[in-house]
């Protein structure tokens, strides 16, 4: 669940339940014509979203990193290509994460040294 909390005001959410943008009653449903419009309209719907591409991802969770830069890390993802990849939570004395892609990397595992200590989660993703 999302929530916005503003600074003054109460707390809603931002992933509400999807409701319809109309209402089809009974009436309207015994019209053949408007029935079709109807349908052929859910059907468009249900057609764009299933074309719809979300990239498969994989996540590494809380991995140690040194700040030797000569340590390779690596994160066999199986995606079997080209990925982008990021740092999705640090915990660390640094204000970020400083990894670099290893040259080591291949189209199944990410390499990454390190620049700075900390703790991380690493996002991989097909990079479409």
């Amino acid at each position: 669940m999302s929530l916005v909390t503003p600074r003054a005001g109460k707390q809603r959410r931002l992933d509400r339940p999807a409701t319809p943008d109309e209402q089809v009653t009974e009436d309207q449903v015994q019209d053949p014509a408007r029935l079709t419009r109807i349908f052929l309209g859910l059907l468009r719907d249900v057609s764009a979203l299933k074309r719809r591409w979300a990239p498969p991802f994989i996540e590494f969770e809380d991995f140690e990193f040194d700040d030797t830069g000569t340590t390779v890390y690596r994160f066999p993802h199986k995606l079997g290509g080209r990925v982008r990849w990021w740092v999705v939570d640090w915990t660390g004395a640094a204000d970020g994460a400083r990894l670099v892609r290893h040259s080591s990397s291949t189209s199944d595992t990410l390499c990454l040294v390190s620049y700075e200590v900390g703790t991380a989660t690493i996002r991989v993703e097909v990079a479409g």
